[in-house]
This record gives C-alpha cells, sequence and structure tokens, in this order.
C-alpha cells in the first residue's frame, strides 16, 4: 500500500496476502476496505485505516475449493462477491457473515455489478454470460440456478 502526493509516492505498508499469486484487488464504494482474490482460492478482506496506522490488518476471509479470478462489492458495500474455478459465484455479507453460493457450468471469469446495482453479471469460461436480479438473489435459497444461459449464435 502506497501513499501519493503529486511529488512523492511513500511505501505504507505490504499487505501478506495469498499463498499464491494475486489474481484481483477491489475497494469497497467508501474506500475503507480492500478485497484480495488469490489463486490459492481465498479472498481477504482488509480495513485501510488499519493498514495504514497499525499494520494488524485482516478482517476476514473466506474460502473457494480452487483459484479465485474476479471479486467485486456490492453498491452499498455490505457484500462481496467472488467468482472462481470452482464455478461458483459466492456472495459474502459483511453484515450478517451469511455467504451464498449460486452455481455456475464452469469457471467464473469475472462478476460485476450493473451501474445502478440492480443486476449481477458473471461471465464463465465456457462463454455464458449469467444475469442474476440483485439484491433478490440474496432472498432465494442457498444455491440459485440462473434461468438466462444466453451463448452467441
Amino acid at each position: 500500500i502506497w501513499t501519493t502526493n503529486p511529488e512523492n509516492y511513500n511505501k505504507k505498508a505490504t499487505l501478506p496476502a495469498h499463498d499464491a499469486g494475486l489474481t484481483d484487488t477491489a475497494f469497497s464504494p467508501d474506500g475503507s476496505l480492500l478485497a484480495t482474490a488469490g489463486k490459492d482460492g481465498v479472498f481477504k478482506l482488509w480495513a485501510i485505516q488499519e493498514i495504514l496506522s497499525t499494520a494488524q490488518m485482516q478482517i476476514s476471509q473466506v474460502q473457494h475449493r480452487k483459484p479465485l479470478r474476479s471479486l467485486t462489492f456490492s453498491p452499498n458495500g455490505q457484500v462481496i462477491v467472488t467468482g472462481g474455478d470452482d464455478g461458483t459465484v459466492r456472495a459474502w455479507s459483511l453484515e450478517s457473515q451469511e455467504l451464498f453460493c449460486i452455481s455456475h457450468n464452469d469457471a467464473v471469469r469475472l462478476v460485476q455489478f450493473n451501474l445502478d446495482g440492480t443486476q449481477l453479471g458473471s461471465v464463465s469460461g465456457n462463454t455464458t454470460v449469467r444475469v442474476w436480479p440483485w439484491p433478490l438473489l440474496l432472498e432465494a435459497p442457498t444455491t440459485f440456478e440462473s434461468t438466462s444461459d444466453q451463448r452467441p449464435e
């Protein structure tokens, strides 16, 4: 982690983030949290102020069975969504500590919210693009099957 100003860059902290390579990072909408995803199948959540002041950094972590490829925060910053090689999209609530798992047919390469935060998109390695209703998705059973597999002709 570096602080920057127009004249100077200063290293503030080094994160001992993952046992394998880092694959993605995302800041919460308010900038207070940093999430990291790794090839070790783990996502970790870090409090930025803690990193900058004390080096007591990691808040929590959640693990997939295989490497993670993508992560994002929900628009309100209360949920972290991850996608990985295990073919799942997982949504983890920061407030309730609940984990929701959504199945995909292949490794998930990207998860992303639309601009108004009403839909979550996921892209898999077999060219499947799925669009999930948000936050309705969190009210569904633990495993939610999309009915909208759309493949280009």
